[in-house]
């Protein structure tokens, strides 16, 4: 049996008969329990490392809130709660040591192991994972706990649970939860404060955009008089609002971008840029977020740098795209960040905003700023990179700026992805045909990566990595 059909099975020996007949179904290597309002889910999470001789897995769970997802992340789809996982909960089960949590399995185990680590995890679900899930029984139970976080924020992680996304959600998730509780004033006495407190532009946007969803009165509206603008925009359904916005967004696109990235050689493909060469491709990504509450479009550029074979060379089970993504690029920027002295970097990404009522006059400054920033950062970064050894200079100045400031560089330099510029570097080498050079940085990514304390995952892919290129 090969090791992946052993883990199938493996999972179903040792997970399912503890949690089905609690009232758990399960589908795929997740598991879910509705109850009322909330969700108890639990994942069985397997590294991206893994390969065909190691299996690391992990046993995650957490709550479910489907409604509190929803009217936090208006702006997407809708959740179905039967097909999400860990990443959806609200809040998370926190095991009490990691030794805990991962588990391995090798080609070469005899079956005593096998039945060491259902033994381990059996325990876990009982002891451990039942007895958090019992904890939260209906709405009252996720608000109490948030209310108890909120006063003793240090003792998140060692009562056995966490907020997600993170602590700093947790003023907007007793807003919400309270809303749907049907306690309004103290929901927006909670949203209001949140808001005072939140500093990221985006999530501030966001959350006035929640606000006021939640907290304005229709009666005061309509009592409010409100001038004949107003009502004509009102009276704009959500349906008819969007395309109205990406008619001004394709039209500031197209006055602002497309003529200097048609001159330098890039083609459209729906939102994405672009540059095809014989080593590598270049690309510019146009995000949007989609606010029909508020009325707005809010609108992002991203470059990034793809290079084939790289991240397939790292972990196997990694599959070439036909098309890349931003995703698949091992360089990458947002537009406001290569500027290295702008004083918008230490706000981060830049994001415009179209909204609806805004007067034409607003596009032609937005259309202005995009123009700037695809011209005198975004255009020349990507053209920076013609081939291989262009991506390998770059990577080893990033180096060199590392050793001179004593830590990772920010101000006008791309994200790496993985952020690991001597795996990067070794990966490069060796489709060079550079077998010393290749070697000699794995060897330094592998100490770096001890010294550092990365997850074992990642410490087992670069050993492996080394074994195949080097060895």
């Amino acid at each position: 049996m090969n090791l992946r059909n052993r883990f199938r099975h493996f999972i179903r020996q040792a997970v399912d008969p503890i949690l089905i007949p609690h009232g758990f179904r399960r589908a795929a290597y997740i598991y879910r329990k509705p109850l009322g309002p909330l969700w108890w889910i639990c994942n069985v999470d397997r590294s991206r490392w893994n390969t065909a001789e190691k299996c690391r897995f992990a046993i995650g769970g957490g709550i479910l809130v489907p409604e509190a997802w929803n009217l936090l992340y208006y702006h997407w789809e809708p959740l179905t709660p039967e097909k999400a996982d860990e990443s959806h909960c609200l809040i998370r089960y926190v095991p009490k040591h990691e030794t805990h949590r991962w588990w391995e399995l090798g080609a070469d185990d005899e079956a005593t192991v096998d039945s060491r680590i259902i033994q381990e995890i059996q325990s876990l679900i009982k002891d451990d994972l039942l007895p958090f899930y019992e904890r939260f029984r209906e709405l009252k139970d996720v608000i109490d706990s948030l209310e108890y976080l909120k006063i003793h924020i240090d003792d998140i992680g060692r009562v056995g649970y966490d907020v997600v996304p993170s602590d700093s959600f947790i003023l907007t998730h007793l807003g919400i939860l309270y809303w749907l509780a049907g306690e309004k004033e103290r929901a927006c006495r909670y949203l209001r404060e949140d808001l005072r407190a939140t500093k990221h532009e985006w999530w501030q946007k966001h959350k006035k955009g929640l606000l006021k969803r939640l907290c304005s009165s229709e009666e005061g509206q309509r009592a409010s008089a409100p001038s004949t603008l107003q009502e004509k925009e009102e009276a704009v359904s959500p349906a008819a609002l969007r395309p109205q916005l990406k008619g001004r967004l394709n039209q500031i696109l197209k006055q602002a971008v497309e003529p200097s990235l048609q001159l330098a050689g890039f083609k459209k493909r729906g939102t994405t840029y672009y540059k095809q060469l014989a080593e590598l491709s270049a690309l510019l990504k146009v995000a949007c977020n989609w606010d029909d509450v508020s009325r707005r479009c809010d609108f992002a550029l991203f470059y990034g740098i793809y290079v084939p074979q790289v991240l397939s060379i790292f972990d196997p089970n990694h599959s070439e795209p036909s098309l890349p993504t931003i995703d698949h690029c091992i360089l990458w920027a947002g537009a406001g960040t290569l500027n290295p002295v702008a004083p918008r970097f230490a706000e981060g990404q830049k994001w415009w905003v179209l909204h609806f009522s805004a007067p034409l006059s607003a596009d032609a400054c937005i259309q202005q700023e995009v123009r700037d920033e695809v011209e005198q950062w975004g255009l020349p970064f990507l053209q920076r990179f013609q081939g291989r050894q262009d991506v390998i200079r770059y990577l080893e100045n990033y180096l060199e700026e590392i050793k001179r400031i004593g830590g990772y560089p920010l101000p006008g330099w791309a994200s790496l992805q993985p952020s690991d510029p001597w795996m990067l570097l070794g990966v490069l080498y060796w489709l060079e045909g550079d077998r010393e050079r290749c070697c000699a940085y794995l060897e330094q990514a592998y100490q770096v990566a001890i010294a550092k304390g990365h997850l074992p995952s990642y410490v087992g892919a670069l050993e492996d990595l080394y074994r195949r290129l080097c060895v």
